[in-house]
């Protein structure tokens, strides 16, 4: 009986150290909702309006100048299950006024927050972040984000997204790794490369050169070919590839179609300048009528793009190997 009582005391110190433990204070959820897992983020936080802001102190590169302050409306735009007790939760920041509306224009980008979550029992706690890890997409908008295996172990994060300017659109690919508490850029620079690119708004005449057959030419007056924009539309597909359970290579496959041009000068032909001399005698005038002027004017043609963009792994990034995009950087 007294080895029953010394057990039961036991068990009762036991369960008293553990409800004085750390962790029974922490704030917790229940829920993997995105409200809640915002709560523990950001308490108070509401999906819209002032309750949604967040003041972002910046500093640059020089620290004697003045900090700048910010002001970020922050929306969870992805929760990843990691593993069945480690959950990824990625909030988007966008400027915003005092009232909690967006300020955004086609070049602004959103800043992206993570932070890890852990299980306990059938509670999640916060257990890491990695605030403003990067800076990516328009509008104030991240783009698409989604998880992807990097090899046997570990998770990265995709973010897919596209810009305009000047008169061209592109597609573009970020990765990062996914770490205990921290998203370790994957691409060169940690930064994005470009997936795929096509003309922005583009004209009757180079939609129907993009129609084409490859290696076809045709003529497009000045107002219909621009060096700047362009005439094109390419995608791209991209994959990831280990090798003894390690990353090993991402590879884009590019695909579609590009209009080419030069600018030549046409001369007027000969049935031209001897119908305007037979107009000019008919009138009575004298021989010869002033000729027609001389005009410019686009050669075009049509090409294939069917190209391959290859990248290695080597510590902890992936670097260019062979190949690249056949247009322009935007």
């Amino acid at each position: 009986m007294q080895g029953l009582r010394e057990a039961l005391g036991l068990a009762c110190l036991l369960c008293v150290l553990a409800a004085c433990s750390p962790f029974s204070s922490e704030p917790y959820t229940t829920s993997t909702e995105p409200a809640a897992l915002m709560a523990l983020v950001r308490p108070g936080w509401q999906a819209a309006g002032p309750e949604s802001m967040i003041l972002r102190t910046l500093r640059g590169a020089d620290a004697s100048a003045p900090a700048e302050t910010e002001r970020r409306s922050l929306q969870p735009v992805l929760i990843a299950p990691l593993s069945t007790t480690r959950l990824l939760l990625i909030v988007a920041g966008t400027p915003a006024d005092a009232g909690g509306s967006r300020e955004t224009g086609s070049s602004t980008p959103a800043s992206l927050d993570a932070y890890w979550f852990g299980k306990r029992g059938n509670r999640w706690y916060r257990i890491g972040e990695h605030e403003d890890f990067t800076r990516t997409g328009a509008n104030g908008l991240p783009g698409e984000l989604r998880t992807t295996a990097l090899d046997a172990r570990r998770k990265a994060l995709v973010i897919e997204n596209g810009s305009c300017r000047l008169g061209r659109c592109a597609r573009w690919l970020n990765l990062f790794a996914i770490g205990i508490a921290d998203m370790q850029p994957l691409l060169p620079n940690g930064e994005p490369v470009q997936l795929g690119a096509e003309t922005d708004s583009p004209g009757e005449r180079c939609r129907a050169m993009l129609r084409m057959r490859p290696g076809s030419h045709g003529r497009m007056a000045l107002d219909e070919f621009s060096p700047r924009a362009g005439c094109h539309a390419i995608t791209g597909r991209w994959y990831l590839e280990s090798r003894n359970d390690a990353p090993d290579r991402l590879t884009i496959n590019l695909s579609g179609t590009r209009v080419t041009a030069r600018r030549v000068v046409v001369e007027p032909d000969e049935e031209e300048v001897d119908r305007r001399i037979e107009e000019a005698i008919a009138r009575g005038g004298e021989c010869c009528a002033p000729p027609p002027p001389v005009r410019e004017e686009y050669l075009a043609t049509v090409n294939t793009v069917n190209s391959q963009i290859v990248y290695r792994y080597a510590d902890g990034h992936y670097e260019a190997l062979s190949g690249s995009f056949p247009l322009p950087a935007l």
